[in-house]
């Protein structure tokens, strides 16, 4: 296997495990706040041996608030990717923040623009994924539509934020481009 795709592997587990973790704290969460009965029940043929059951009235709620939690993981997580790409890109990173990370021993925290992007490729699919899976949920009666429409709202956000950055630092290049090509 390749190095880049073992790379590619690696850093969407975090994602992954975060969508997975955040719908079951958020199922769990639900289910102890609103007091509703759950049941395990075994499945013979699918990917995990069992799986929780819930009475069809309080299906909806259990998936809304359980889907909003799993949305607010992986968002947090992308959160993190996108301060380091507006604030501690190497390329773009203010003198004074450089300083007061190195004398806290911090400058891991400077990434530059191919670790920044190859994991904002990651997180901007995996909230993108995240978003889908609440709406289809929306679309068949599982999840409320709100939380759908608040899903692709701040996915757009994060997005646009990205983007900003990106362009950010094509415009960067460019200059730096003119720099290099007028000394030669």
């Amino acid at each position: 296997m390749s190095r880049s795709l073992i790379q590619f592997i690696d850093a969407a587990l975090l994602p992954a495990a975060l969508m997975l973790i955040g719908k079951v704290i958020g199922l769990i969460l639900t289910v102890q706040l609103f007091n509703i009965p759950i049941t395990i029940v075994e499945a013979g043929n699918s990917l995990f041996s069992v799986r929780p059951q819930v009475l069809p009235q309080d299906l909806q709620i259990v998936n809304t608030y359980s889907d909003m939690v799993m949305y607010l993981l992986v968002a947090a997580g992308f959160s993190f990717v996108l301060l380091q790409a507006t604030r501690f890109h190497d390329t773009h990173i203010k003198p004074a923040l450089l300083i007061k990370l190195s004398n806290l021993n911090l400058l891991n925290l400077v990434k530059s623009s191919f670790d920044i992007y190859h994991y904002a490729a990651i997180w901007l699919l995996g909230i993108w994924l995240t978003t889908s899976l609440i709406v289809l949920n929306a679309a068949f009666g599982k999840t409320e539509s709100w939380v759908a429409l608040v899903t692709i709202v701040g996915s757009v956000i994060f997005t646009s934020i990205l983007l900003q950055d990106v362009y950010k630092e094509i415009e960067l290049a460019r200059k730096n481009l003119g720099k290099f090509q007028a000394l030669s």
